[in-house]
């Protein structure tokens, strides 16, 4: 049942969600990010809200090693494009450490995050 149901909400989120994938119209383009599914939504993205969340936070958020997470931050962010990963705005420190960074969902994954809320901007 949880298979089934994994397909099918998988299926209904490519028809809704702009994204890219190795076949189809975008593929080799970069347009668009890679086509999530609800494992990576469940693992990772439903911690991320539209005000991002410091790092240093998500190993406990999302109940994964610090490896763990700096994986999926390369994955969701440099690869596939759902989250940004830089210095809090706020933080007045030059260099402020990694930990201490904001992710935060970018423009497609609005509305993928736990509040299921559009972003604002």
């Amino acid at each position: 049942m949880l298979v089934a149901f994994t397909i099918e909400a998988d299926n209904e989120l490519e028809h809704q969600l702009p994204h890219r994938t190795t076949r189809g119209s975008a593929a080799g383009s970069h347009r668009g990010p890679w086509l999530v599914s609800l494992v990576m939504w469940s693992n990772f993205l439903r911690f991320v809200g539209e005000d991002g969340v410091p790092v240093r936070e998500l190993p406990a958020l999302a109940g994964l090693s610090k490896d763990a997470i700096d994986s999926q931050l390369t994955r969701m962010g440099k690869w596939w494009g759902y989250v940004t990963v830089g210095p809090d705005p706020a933080d007045s420190r030059s260099a402020a450490p990694r930990r201490d960074w904001i992710v935060r969902p970018t423009r497609p994954a609005c509305g993928l995050s736990g509040s299921g809320e559009p972003c604002r901007t």
